[in-house]
């Protein structure tokens, strides 16, 4: 059984570098992932890369934006664990 099965996360900052990286290896690990990421062009790519991930356009830095997004995660995964 990969070691995050049934957790989930919300990865700021997801679009490329590490923040995709993390996507991607939480993934497969088992995690249900979604993301917050500024550019729209890289929002758009990861939803159309990573199957399942919620994805929400914003910046990490503004509390409405941090917020919204883990509305969506909560709305779609049922709310986030702490780990």
């Amino acid at each position: 059984m990969p070691w995050l099965a049934g957790k989930r996360a919300l990865v700021a900052g997801a679009g490329s570098g590490i923040g995709r990286a993390v996507v991607g290896a939480f993934g497969a690990e088992g995690a249900q992932v979604a993301a917050l990421e500024l550019d729209q062009a890289k929002a758009d790519r990861l939803a159309a890369e990573v199957p399942g991930c919620v994805v929400s356009r914003g910046d990490a830095t503004s509390p409405a934006d941090a917020r919204a997004a883990v509305q969506a995660v909560t709305s779609s995964f049922g709310g986030l664990m702490s780990w």
